[in-house]
């Protein structure tokens, strides 16, 4: 299995809702002609406006700062410091900076086990964006937390750092009697990809929570177990979806995205005949392409098994 088959399909928790981005789409030339157009004393303000925030960024906490803030700082600050961790620990400078510091990340994690569960929630998210094997028994211990939150997060974290010693915690964890725990449960042993999880997703398929079900059968596909079929046919049926009024438009965008993933992986004469049926008439233009793409890489896929055959 390659390491591109591990990946899980679909997104980890949010720690919190996108930033505003900033305008990419500026064109020089009208940037230029508004520089020469604009009276001086405003190019002057906006420089001046430009450089004091420079100065704002320039004193800007980081990661060590927010981590002892975590450790130290009082009841009201440990969660929100520990929030603003799992933020900028995604930024590359900020993962190096704290590469060096997982240990010390892990104990304030123990530490936090009587605070609010917020701290421990993002300090899981930050553990898992490092993926340093260091912080899996901790968060092992943490799946037994009486908070469905905690054992959430600790279960995404674990899938991302994707060490095996997590296996049978989170293959006991799809019992679990949280609806939201048992999704990412399933989500993890797809990250997780070892074959041994395979009998018990085969059982989650039949769990009465759809979601779950669902997510079952993406992690099987990732095993390269078609065992999920009918909920893979299910994800990329438009009709259904539509007639699903518990889920938005987003969401059903996703289950169609992440079950055209999957049946990439997984293939077979039914999930091909239908890749193709969203291919040629789905409503969505980039599910359409999404689908071309994934015939085109089970076409890949046969072709390559056809030239190794003697």
């Amino acid at each position: 299995m390659t390491e591109d088959d591990k990946a899980p399909i679909g997104n980890p928790p949010e720690a919190s809702a996108a930033s505003p981005k900033l305008d990419d789409d500026l064109d020089f030339g009208r940037m230029a002609l508004q520089f020469f157009l604009i009276p001086a004393f405003v190019v002057a303000l906006c420089v001046g406006v430009f450089v004091f925030f420079a100065w704002l960024v320039s004193d800007e906490k980081t990661g060590v700062d927010y981590l002892n803030e975590v450790r130290a700082g009082s009841a009201s600050r440990r969660w929100q410091a520990a929030f603003e961790l799992s933020k900028i620990i995604t930024m590359d400078d900020e993962k190096r900076r704290m590469e060096g510091l997982v240990r010390e990340m892990v104990l304030a994690f123990a530490e936090a086990e009587k605070d609010d569960p917020r701290v421990r929630h993002y300090l899981a998210l930050s553990l898992g964006h490092l993926a340093d094997a260091a912080a899996v028994p901790a968060l092992v211990g943490a799946l037994g937390d009486h908070e469905p939150s905690t054992r959430l997060y600790s279960a995404w974290a674990l899938g991302s750092i994707g060490d095996l010693r997590a296996l049978d915690p989170v293959l006991a964890l799809v019992g679990d009697n949280d609806v939201g725990v048992r999704k990412m449960a399933v989500y993890a042993l797809g990250a997780l990809g070892d074959d041994q999880a395979i009998p018990r997703l085969q059982v989650a398929l039949s769990d009465p929570e759809r979601d779950v079900s669902w997510n079952a059968a993406i992690a099987l596909a990732q095993l390269h177990d078609a065992s999920g079929e009918a909920q893979l046919l299910q994800m990329l049926d438009e009709p259904f979806l539509e007639g699903l009024t518990n889920m938005d438009g987003s969401q059903k965008l996703l289950a169609t995205q992440s079950a055209i993933q999957a049946a990439a992986l997984v293939g077979g004469e039914t999930l091909t005949a239908k890749l193709q049926e969203v291919a040629d008439a789905h409503a969505n233009l980039v599910l359409r392409e999404e689908a071309l793409s994934a015939l085109a890489a089970l076409a890949e896929v046969e072709n390559t098994h056809v030239v190794a055959e003697p």
